[in-house]
């Protein structure tokens, strides 16, 4: 399994989950939005894995899985959040080669910590121009 955690777990505010066929890819972000955890993961570990880190939220991209996982998570006391894919394409930063890539992780996880971040400051979204 990879691994990487380059900040403290207790601080992690939004996890970005990518599910995959055999493996999930995790990507945690702290309040100050530094990547704070990168993880892999089999889909067996899923849970023992989860139970490890503090209740956040937990945004994924919407697929058949999705449903079943963040119901597996409400039952750890996490925040899931399912995003429709339509809203996660626009923040790919490159191209896919096969299967779920890094960037994927991240362009979901991006999407929710900026809406998060927005919700918390009183405004409805970002303004153009201003």
């Amino acid at each position: 399994m990879k691994s990487k955690e380059t900040g403290d777990r207790d601080g992690l505010a939004v996890v970005g989950l990518d599910i995959g066929r055999d493996t999930f890819h995790l990507v945690g972000f702290d309040g100050t939005g530094q990547v704070a955890l990168r993880k892999q993961v089999k889909r067996l570990s899923l849970k023992a894995t989860f139970e490890k880190l503090p209740r956040c939220v937990v945004g994924m991209e919407a697929c058949m899985s999705a449903h079943f996982v963040s119901l597996a998570l409400r039952d750890l006391r996490f925040e899931p959040r399912i995003i429709p894919a339509i809203y996660v394409k626009p923040f790919i930063k490159g191209q896919k080669p096969r299967g779920p890539s890094l960037p994927d992780r991240h362009a979901g996880l991006e999407k929710h910590h900026r809406n998060q971040r927005g919700n918390e400051q009183g405004c409805g979204g970002s303004k153009r121009g201003t």
